[in-house]
């Protein structure tokens, strides 16, 4: 398959950026603390893309009564005997901005809703106009609810293979392994405008470019209604780089984030999602 786009190592490469930074040392290396962070935010927001996409589909009426639906920029297929969802991509552009190509499938042992269920995500020639490519298996486990009537699961990617295609010959492995806990109200699930989900967990793993890096995840907002996470910060260390620590913060404007920041002990970046190009 031919793979003919490129990847900027400045750039997030979900949406466009205008960004301006503040750096308190210029002689710093800080592209390793650059890769990390764009990786970070990439690798995440697309589990987070398709966690969405499985919750849309689970609530979608059309969907449940006639096993057949666009969402999103999706054809979506559901065969409720095997508890089977089917999420094709061709290429046309998704909520976020992004197009996207190839499909996914979900399949849960039981139902999703049921306690104890084990929902596996299998990627099948699943890219994006980047030429990032995604081949791994996610799984998401419904652990039921806890004294407040919140709906939990957790989110598992162990020694996850993620790719960028800088050529049709050349191609770089970003390797991550994830652990993302999501908690969200019962009203709020059936009502996305209503409630975020709220997302704390682990990440770890290496990035393209050789750096190991270690995440955490503190309180990230993921709205069902909103195409990136909306509140929250991602805590990363590296341990072979100048500055061995970083936060990513995503920083809400009317309820969906326009801003995502940077920060390397004081070397700051600023980047705003341009609003023309984000599409709700």
């Amino acid at each position: 398959m031919n793979r003919i786009f490129t990847f900027s190592l400045v750039s997030l490469v979900f949406v466009v950026f205008n960004s301006c930074n503040k750096n308190t040392n210029t002689e710093t290396n800080l592209h390793p603390n650059l890769n990390v962070a764009n990786e970070i935010v990439w690798s995440q927001s697309e589990l987070r893309f398709v966690f969405n996409m499985i919750i849309r589909a689970h609530c979608d009426s059309l969907l449940q009564t006639t096993h057949l639906a666009v969402i999103d920029s999706a054809i979506v297929s559901y065969k409720p005997t095997e508890h089977k969802y089917s999420f094709c991509f061709t290429g046309n552009m998704c909520c976020d901005s992004i197009h996207r190509f190839g499909r996914f499938e979900v399949v849960s042992d039981t139902c999703l809703l049921v306690p104890g269920s084990v929902t596996t995500v299998n990627f099948i020639d699943y890219y994006d106009e980047s030429g990032l490519f995604i081949a791994c298996t996610d799984s998401i486990v419904f652990s039921g609810t806890d004294g407040s009537g919140n709906l939990l699961f957790t989110e598992r990617v162990t020694d996850g293979i993620l790719l960028k295609y800088l050529s049709d010959t050349i191609s770089k492995e970003l390797s991550v392994s994830t652990n993302i806990s999501l908690k969200i109200s019962s009203g709020g699930f059936y009502n996305p405008g209503s409630a975020p989900f709220l997302m704390s967990g682990t990440s770890s793993g290496i990035s393209s470019r050789g750096y190991s890096f270690d995440a955490n995840f503190n309180a990230l907002e993921n709205r069902i209604n909103c195409p990136w996470f909306s509140r929250g910060t991602i805590n990363f260390s590296i341990k072979d780089a100048a500055i061995t620590t970083g936060q990513i913060s995503f920083i809400a404007s009317d309820d969906c984030n326009n801003k995502i920041d940077y920060d390397f002990e004081g070397n700051e970046y600023h980047w705003t999602i341009d609003p023309g190009h984000l599409r709700n």
